[in-house]
């Protein structure tokens, strides 16, 4: 009895499972893919450049020349300065605006600036002093110097460039005010053997203020630096800058313009600027890209 019933509903199944399959071989025929352009969504971090602030300091050298001291602390038709040197040292607080977009190299860089030169000039004096051992005259040498103090503070603007990755290059413009200006001379024997009668080798002659009048000084600066990041919101700027001071010197006016005021001067220093990131850096958009994707077509 089992094997007579069972043959129909084998027959059954059989034939479902033929039917099933044969309409999912009919479909798959119907089917295609073909690949179609689709505008797909990804997220793209954008990395702005940066509004920043901070701060800079510089020491360096500086050449002088043409001096024109009043009297003191040069005595006219006997004094004969004429080249000097010295050191300088400052301190800006700064700051660099970004132009022209993300992918532009170029900054505005407003500063705010004190600095002090000390230039030192000499001459050399020829004399002779009486020897009571050998009862004889003797030549030697007296070197004359005046040694100046100038303090300066005002504003300066540069526009800064990046040439090429993290190279910087500027130029610009310092506006200062001589708020310093004084000076000291003195007198030193050049060869062993005392100045004075009483022994001394070294004196000092005299000390004051060079000019009591308001004093103006404009110079050009150019420089250079490496920007090196330390953190993702500080960066290290080590670099050089040269300041060439220009102008004339008007003797009868309450403002000064000129080159140091009495003198011409170009100066070098090296210095290392420390910048501070003030606005966010990266902001994450969703980007939508034209891809080819595949899509199935009944």
């Amino acid at each position: 009895m089992t094997q007579r019933y069972s043959s129909p509903f084998l027959l059954f199944f059989a034939l479902v499972f033929a039917v099933s399959a044969r309409s999912q071989t009919a479909s798959t025929e119907r089917d295609s893919v073909v690949m179609r352009d689709t505008l797909v969504q990804s997220l793209f971090t954008i990395e702005h450049r940066p509004l920043r602030a901070g701060v800079s300091a510089s020491y360096g050298w500086g050449a002088y020349w043409d001096p024109n001291f009043p009297s003191p602390p040069a005595l006219t038709g006997c004094d004969q300065y004429s080249l000097g040197h010295g050191n300088n040292f400052g301190l800006r607080f700064m700051a660099d605006v970004p132009l022209w977009g993300d992918n532009s190299g170029w900054s505005f860089d407003p500063t705010l600036f004190i600095d002090f030169s000390k230039p030192q000039f000499s001459w050399i004096q020829s004399d002779m002093s009486f020897d009571t051992g050998t009862r004889q005259l003797v030549p030697f040498s007296i070197r004359h110097e005046v040694s100046a103090t100038v303090g300066k503070a005002g504003i300066g603007a540069a526009m800064d460039y990046m040439p090429l990755g993290m190279w910087h290059v500027k130029a610009g413009l310092d506006l200062g005010i001589m708020f310093e200006q004084t000076y000291e001379t003195s007198l030193h024997r050049v060869e062993p053997g005392a100045l004075l009668l009483d022994g001394t080798r070294d004196t000092t002659t005299g000390s004051g203020s060079l000019s009591k009048r308001l004093s103006m000084l404009p110079a050009l600066v150019f420089g250079t630096s490496y920007e090196v990041p330390l953190s993702k919101k500080i960066q290290a700027l080590p670099g050089i800058e040269a300041s060439l001071p220009f102008g004339s010197i008007p003797q009868n006016s309450i403002w000064r313009w000129g080159g140091e005021s009495f003198w011409r001067a170009f100066e070098w220093n090296v210095n290392l600027s420390v910048l501070f990131d003030l606005t966010p850096r990266k902001e994450t958009v969703p980007v939508y890209v034209k891809q080819e994707v595949p899509v199935v077509i009944p």
